[in-house]
């Protein structure tokens, strides 16, 4: 996107420190213990959180930051003068707050900052990218993502990732999206992954929308080029869907699902990887959300696990999320005959990120029958595979599942040590 659009790129920068605001919510508390702690009123910080709707194109309310594409500079800018952004030292005490890593901090920052700012920032691009040192560049990488993405081996896994993620960083600054926005997009695709894994949650939800905002501008393209627009578009909707149920946004993240299986080519271009992807993160949301149907899960899962065919690790994924929703809704006869067949599965024959999602769905299981020593060793499982690859938001996610599941054996006095080896 171009600066003179910069109205709408401050949407995209607010909607950035809100949804971040908002996930680090989730650990801190309320909206309300947010207030009280800065002495602030509830209604000031409900206002700073609000996003983008009302009155552009006639009253259309806008549910999805997105959409300010389709509407006019005037309108936007119109639209902002009622939207309120916190001034600078606000900001900061906000962030100080919600962040205590430094670097999360001022991602936070910076996004507040560009969206109260009027101007665009300066600056250009430094040795940028030509096209052939581009595109061998994007071949590299993509070579160290396939290892990361298909590697048994957890040390592999942990050196492809780590790879990708300096490599990726390095180079994305360097290259032109005005010029090349599908490669910006694909580079941005890389480090979305990378970022996801290494538990960078901030910086993966943005490299998902820049690369949305990059292809805003190549919806002219026509023949190979748009095939592949349409292509990295809805890797971004699905890497923002992941990113937003990674925060624990649930409701958010089911939004931008639904809305990416309307996005032309999601049920025709490859619809065994991205309309499956898509169901999967549904069910991801849907688990947590208790108003969800047990049997529209179950035809998620079902088409889901369809579209997977003949390959068993994908469907062993789509499984471990219906297993969660059935714990989750307390539908045990479901959850035992389905986690009885997950357990027999060949964990040895999963990359590193399905066999932790595996044995963590596992875990929840065992834990929701009151089978803490089960539990616990299938944690220890998901640990040491979490651990040998680095993957340190499975790592974290582990960590909770452990602390929650030492809390429910102090409450019934059958507490287990989580290090000590099952029986």
């Amino acid at each position: 996107m171009h600066a003179s659009n910069w109205p709408q790129l401050r949407i995209f920068h607010r909607q950035m420190y809100v949804d971040l605001v908002r996930a680090y919510l989730v650990d801190y508390g309320t909206q309300e213990d947010l207030a009280r702690a800065l002495n602030l009123s509830a209604p000031y910080v409900s206002y700073i959180l609000k996003p983008l709707e009302g009155d552009l194109e006639g009253g259309r309310a806008f549910a999805y930051w997105e959409d300010v594409d389709d509407a006019t500079l005037l309108d936007i800018n119109e639209a902002l003068k009622y939207l309120k952004t916190p001034a600078k030292v606000r900001a900061e005490q906000i962030a100080d707050s919600l962040c205590s890593d430094s670097e999360r901090r001022e991602v936070l920052l910076e996004h507040m900052r560009l969206a109260a700012a009027r101007h665009p920032p300066g600056g250009v691009a430094v040795n940028p990218l030509g096209r052939e040192e581009l595109e061998a560049t994007i071949k590299a990488i993509g070579q160290l993502h396939s290892v990361a993405l298909s590697s048994l081996d957890p040390g592999d896994t942990k050196r492809a990732y780590s790879q990708v993620w300096a490599y990726a960083r390095q180079v994305v600054e360097r290259i032109d999206a005005t010029v090349f926005p599908i490669e910006f997009a694909q580079v941005l695709m890389f480090l979305h992954d990378a970022a996801s894994v290494l538990g960078r949650h901030d910086l993966a939800l943005q490299s998902a929308r820049r690369a949305l905002v990059a292809l805003g501008g190549s919806r002219t393209l026509t023949g190979g080029s748009r095939d592949y627009a349409i292509r990295f578009r809805l890797n971004a909707l699905l890497a923002e869907t992941v990113t937003l149920n990674n925060f624990g946004l649930r409701d958010a993240a089911m939004a931008v699902a639904e809305r990416a299986q309307n996005v032309p080519g999601c049920a025709s271009m490859e619809p065994e990887h991205w309309r499956r992807s898509f169901l999967e993160e549904q069910l991801k949301s849907m688990a947590a959300m208790p108003r969800s149907a047990i049997s529209e899960a179950e035809r998620k899962a079902d088409e889901a696990c369809c579209l997977a065919g003949e390959r068993t690790q994908q469907r062993i994924g789509t499984e471990s999320r219906l297993l969660d929703l059935y714990v989750s809704r307390g539908s045990k006869g479901n959850a035992r005959r389905l986690a009885e067949r997950l357990a027999g599965e060949d964990e040895h024959g999963l990359s590193p990120l399905y066999g932790v999602r595996l044995s963590r769905a596992l875990a929840r299981y065992y834990s929701s029958r009151s089978e803490p020593q089960a539990a616990v060793d299938a944690l220890s499982r998901a640990r040491t595979i979490a651990l040998s690859a680095d993957l340190k938001h499975q790592t974290d996610e582990i960590n909770r599942q452990v602390d929650l599941l030492t809390k429910a054996g102090r409450r019934t006095g059958r507490h287990r040590n989580f290090d000590q080896p099952g029986t």
